[in-house]
This record gives structure tokens, sequence and C-alpha cells, in this order.
């Protein structure tokens, strides 16, 4: 139970004064109360989606730790069940009863206040403490609460045993049959289940080198681990990794609620300094069969924590700040799992190697870029290490610059490992080539930062949301057999509309969209409610486009200008007609053709290949191609692809430079609204993460909910 320091009893304030600290204090807690399950209230909780109803199935609460002297203050979160509890414990003198899966709870009542003038007003935890005060984590917006991931071992098997058969590791991004789960945190907020990649089998993932139970680091403060550890996680098939203040929970879910212990978890620690802010999980299953995972966290003290929770072991990566002296603000592991990217709130972006120790000298030297671009510093290149040689013994392995801003959001193509795209709070989102170290492009949000980001898992269209309460879609041009090569790699081409405050997690549906066709798309945020979507490309709404008056203007005989196309577009219109009708009309681009002859590959090209080929095996042998024809200056001598060879996308960033994208008005793109929305009504909410058989919804204060599927 949460306790106020010296308020366990009334022998020294009133009732009244106690109320009075509880509305002023901005997090009264003393000790970190046990995790807990419950159940809600069906008819408060439930939600109708089209013609079926999501139905509360149980509840999960992650404790929080207490605050201390240098963590950040602002926006600090606190259930809204922990807070009810806590007063009626201070008004009747008995403790509450946090595990209920008998009775269902409803939503705690509001504590409501009069103030001078008559009118009432709900009075919040912290209600008078100026929410922007001064905070030593500088990003007051950025304070994310409680994080929670799910790994799922059924999910990693049916995507290896995919990625086994012959052929299936070039053509898995590219396949029309269904989705493969990618490797995302969104950030996020929430991760969802990733797997190893086949392409790194050569290379042995390396676990941790620092025990958690005999640690003598002053960076651990406790370890809990739970009865029978080794065999309960052997036979575990699905885990949730919550983390909310310094604690990391590990707990094993099951479809049966009593059959979760979530007190005590089967793994629990408490970090000694520093507030989690950012995660990421990456399982995999060894090449003996053995179930593994590791856990990347991220801190406002801008430490890197790499955690093997089945082991017991650990690392710090940029310990005590020796690399840079920044909070982390978001972490990504790469597809294979040998490298890690941590994005600090500088704008910073360093990739780490997990064979690789951290070189102390490298913050205490003055840094100068080895490379200068327009839109990027590039202070420690994948082809050097800083010193004029080409092998990396120490990490970081790469560091560049992007902005001023937090990098707050990454995610890596779930096909092209050198692609990675960034959402930063300076209002741009960024595309980056990993293999070349160039940005290939720049998109200008709407309004304000970017908050998240995520690619579908076939890798076709890239969601961000931010601060200006919009989820905007872009297709991804770099599989696409018609768009431009110097239009850039994304294009903006619809936006989700619906959101009453800033988007936090955007998660696609894999279980309820089919590739190219229909895309079933969840997005939570700042508003406590989750909305459901269904973006279905070929049928966007139309545009009306505006008439230019130039265009218009009339001729000499007074008779309008003709707006007719060129005869090249007259030309490539017509043949991609006859392309559609030999295929069976399985175009699953939405983006328009162009008459630049330097296409990626022409309609000509792609009629020689015969009547017979399939779109998929077209974009196969493009793939193909473009693989083939890189040049061994990108190649060679880079730490990564020259080690790993890991499939990439060529693009035109070298020479041509980055695209820069302005942002599109509201009429000007089409705009698609909720088909379902639910207001939990529990504060901000951080991520959302769908299964077969159960929704869940993670909320920042540490409450997350499942309903299970009709």
């Amino acid at each position: 139970m949460y306790l106020p320091p010296d308020l366990t009893r009334y022998t020294r304030q009133t009732p009244q004064q106690f109320m009075q600290m509880l509305n002023g204090s901005i997090l009264p807690i003393q000790v970190t109360d046990p995790n807990c399950m419950f159940r809600l209230n069906e008819e408060e909780f439930q939600f109708d989606l089209l013609d079926a109803t999501f139905k509360p199935d149980i509840a999960i609460r992650i404790s929080r730790t207490p605050l201390m002297a240098a963590d950040p203050r602002t926006y600090a979160s606190m259930s809204k069940f922990v807070e009810h509890n806590l007063r009626r414990y201070h008004s009747t003198l008995a403790n509450a009863n946090q595990n209920q899966l008998t009775r269902p709870l409803s939503l705690p009542p509001e504590m409501v206040g009069v103030q001078a003038d008559g009118k009432t007003e709900v009075l919040p935890l912290g209600c008078s403490i100026n929410p922007l005060s001064s905070d030593p984590f500088k990003n007051v917006h950025l304070t994310p609460g409680c994080l929670c991931s799910i790994v799922d071992y059924k999910v990693v098997r049916q995507w290896q045993a995919r990625l086994s058969k012959p052929g299936a590791q070039r053509t898995a991004a590219l396949s029309t049959g269904g989705f493969e789960p990618e490797h995302s945190s969104k950030n996020r907020g929430v991760a969802s289940s990733s797997t190893s990649d086949p392409t790194c089998a050569s290379h042995p993932l390396t676990i941790p080198k620092n025990n958690l139970p005999r640690n003598n680091s002053p960076f651990i403060a406790r370890v809990f681990t739970g009865d029978n550890f080794n065999k309960k996680f052997a036979a575990a098939e699905k885990l949730l990794v919550g983390c909310h203040g310094r604690a990391v929970n590990v707990i094993i879910l099951d479809d049966d609620p009593k059959h979760i212990e979530v007190d005590p978890p089967i793994l629990r620690l408490y970090i000694h300094d520093g507030v989690i802010t950012c995660t990421d999980t990456y399982p995999y299953i060894t090449p003996t069969g053995e179930k593994n995972f590791d856990v990347l966290i991220g801190l406002a003290s801008g430490d890197l924590m790499w955690l093997n929770p089945m082991k017991q072991k650990f690392s710090i990566w940029n310990k005590n700040g020796c690399l840079k002296k920044s909070p982390v603000t978001s972490v990504e592991w790469s597809k294979c799992g040998t490298f890690a990217t941590a994005g600090f709130a500088d704008g910073d972006v360093m990739v780490f190697s997990r064979d690789l120790e951290d070189d102390e000298e490298y913050g205490e030297t003055p840094k100068e870029p080895v490379y200068k671009d327009r839109y990027m510093r590039t202070y420690r290149s994948l082809r050097s290490n800083g010193s004029g040689g080409n092998a990396h013994v120490s990490n970081p392995i790469a560091h560049y610059k992007f902005s001023k801003k937090s990098i707050v959001d990454m995610t890596t193509h779930p096909y092209y490992h050198n692609i990675v795209a960034m959402a930063c709070d300076d209002g741009y989102l960024r595309i980056f080539d990993l293999l070349k170290e160039r940005l290939t492009d720049l998109q200008e949000s709407y309004y304000a930062g970017f908050l998240t980001v995520s690619f579908t898992e076939d890798g076709k269209y890239l969601l961000a949301g931010g601060e200006d309460d919009l989820v905007s879609i872009y297709e991804f041009q770099g599989v696409s057999l018609l768009a431009p090569s110097n239009s850039g790699l994304i294009k903006l081409v619809a936006r989700l509309q619906g959101s009453e405050s800033w988007v936090r997690d955007i998660t696609v549906d894999r279980h309820r969209s089919k590739t190219g066709i229909l895309y079933r798309i969840g997005t939570v945020g700042d508003d406590g409610a989750l909305r459901f979507y269904e973006f279905q490309p070929r049928s966007l709404p139309k545009i009306k486009k505006v008439v230019n008056k130039r265009v218009a203007a009339s001729r000499t005989d007074g008779k309008p200008v003709s707006s007719r196309k060129p005869q090249s577009s007259a030309k490539a219109t017509a043949m991609r007609r006859v392309l559609n009708s030999k295929h069976g009309k399985n175009n699953e681009s939405v983006s328009s053709i162009s008459s630049n002859p330097n296409r990626r590959l022409s309609l000509m090209e792609i009629m020689s290949q015969g009547s017979n080929t399939s779109l998929q095996q077209l974009q196969f042998q493009q793939q193909q191609q473009q693989e083939t024809s890189f040049d061994d200056q990108y190649i060679k001598g880079n730490y990564i692809f020259s080690n790993h060879r890991l499939p990439c996308l060529k693009t035109d960033s070298g020479s041509s430079g980055s695209h820069l994208h302005t942002a599109a008005g509201l009429k000007n793109c089409p705009v698609l609204y909720p088909i379902c929305e639910k207001e939990v009504k529990l504060g901000r909410m951080s991520g959302v993460y769908f299964e077969k058989d159960y929704v869940w919804a993670f909320v920042c204060t540490g409450d997350m909910i499942r309903w299970k599927r009709p």
C-alpha cells in the first residue's frame, strides 16, 4: 500500500490536514506496494466494434517506485485506484484489498473541491503543484510513466519456421499472403514481438557479463526472483515486461487469470538511480531450441541497460555518462539483435555493439565531426573507429547528430535493415540510410513534434503520430515499382483524425488486417482513449484538386487552355491498365505513375518479363537488382553490413541529397475517422497491443487492461 511519510495514523495530523497534504503533494508515496491483478466492471469498460463487443477480461497494475531527489517530478503518474485506496485508508483506518478477482471494480470517484466563488472542480493528486516547475529531466512532456512490452514465443516460432523455407528470407517482406511480426518498440512505450534473423545465424548472440544475484554494482539496488525460476521460465510462452519508475518487472502471462502470478513476479529488480524512460525487447530461440530474450532499458541518467532476465545477467553502456551526459529517450534492437540504437534528449543517436565495451575516453575528448551535412553531423562512422582505422574496438560504433531536440522514437524497416525512421520533437520525421549514413527524407509535421513512428509489418506504409493529434500514413516507395527515384522514400497518402490530444502509440492489428487491402490500426494517447481505424489504400476518399488560375488562363481566342495530360503520361496510364489486367489488378501501390525516365523500373521492362509473371515476382526481381547494384565503397569497411550481409535498399541519398517534404494541409490529404473509440478514463495511455484472442491497453499510471476478442 502506498503510504506518505508520517501519515500511517492520525496521531500527528487530522484528516483535514491529511487531505490538504494529499491534494498538495505531487506523489505522496513512501514505499512500493506489491503488483496486483483485479477485474473491472464490464458495463463501464466494455466497448463495441462494428457488430462485436469487447469485454474486459482482467486488469494488472505495475507498482511505481517512490520518487527520489534526482528523479523527474513533472507529471508523475499515479493510478486512480491507488489514489482512491490511499484516501480510503486514511479515512477508515483500514487497508484496502487490491487483489480483487471475484468482485469487479468500478471507476473510482473523483475528488471534488469547492472554490471560493462556490464553483466545484476536480482535485487530482498534485493539484497545487505547478506542472511546469523546474525539472532536472528538462523534457517535461516526455516523462513516460509505466512502459510495458509483451513477448510471445508462439509468434517467434511461426516467424522462424517461415524464414527457414528456401527463398523465404528475401520475399517475406513482400509477401501478400499475410502479416509477419515486426520488431518495433514503439515506443515508444510498448514493444511488440520481434524475431531473430537467419542472416545473422553465423554470428551467435552473446549474453551480458555481470550477474544479477551476485552483483556488486551500485547500479542495481535490489533483485527478487520467484520460486522455481528456471523451470517457470523454460515453460513460459508469453511474458510481460513492465517498467515503472525505477522498477523492472517480468511477469509470466496465461489465458487463465488464476495462473498469472504478479505478486511476486518471476523477476523484479530495482535500479538505484535514474527513472526508466524507454524500453525495447528482443526475444529469440537459439539453434538448440532454447528460449531467450534481451531487454534494452534507457534511463533519464543517460545510462543504457542491457538485461537478460532468463540468464540473470546485465551490462551497462554509457555508464555514468562516460560517452554522453544526456537522458536516453528512445532505444531499439536491430533486426538481428547484434546492435542497439539509442536516441538522446539532445538529438544525438548512438549505435552500440553487444560484443564491445565502452570507450571511456570518447566522452572526455572534444569531438569534431568526420562528415558534415546540411541536416546532420557524423562524429563516428561505421567505416571508421574515429582514430583513422577501420576496426571497431569499442562502443559507440557510430555517433550522429540530427537535431537539438529529443529523438523520441525510432523504428527499422521490417525488411530493409539499413532504413531507420526517427520521430523527433523538433517537428520532423527523418528517414535515415544506415548503410550510406545519409538522410534520405525529412517530413515536416502538420504541427509541433512527432512522438511515435511505426512501419506496417509488410513494410509498405509508415505510420507517424505526435503533438498535432493526427496519425499520418506515408507510403514507403522503396517497395513500389512505379515510384520515381527522385521523390524520396515516403509519400503522404492519408491521415487519421479523431484524437483529442497527443498520440503516443500506433499499432497495426495483424490478426484483422490483410496486406495491401485492409489495415486495422489502433492508437492511444494522452486523452486516455483507445481508437480503431480501418485504412484501405484502394478506397481512399477523393480530394478535390484546386484549379490553378494560371493554367486556366484564356487563349487569344477566348477558349481556356487544355488541361490534357502529356502523351507520355497517357501512354504510361494505358500500359498500367494492361499490366493490371494481365496480373489480376494486383497493383497494391497508391503511387501515381511518373513520366520521369529515371524511375527504378520502366513499365516496358515489366511487360517484357512475360504475362505469367506476378507482381510479387517482379518486386522480388527488382529488389534483387537493387541489392546487387551496390557500389563497393558503401559496403567495404562498414562494421555492420560488411560483416553480416543484411538485406539493404539502395537509395539515392548519396547523389541528390535529402528530400525535404513540406506538410500538406488538411484539405489536401484524405482523412479517415475512427470506426470505434473507448474512453478508458484512467489517465494518459502509453501503448496498445493486439493478440489473436485479446487486446491490451497500457496506461501510464501502471494499469493495463486486457479485453477478450468476441
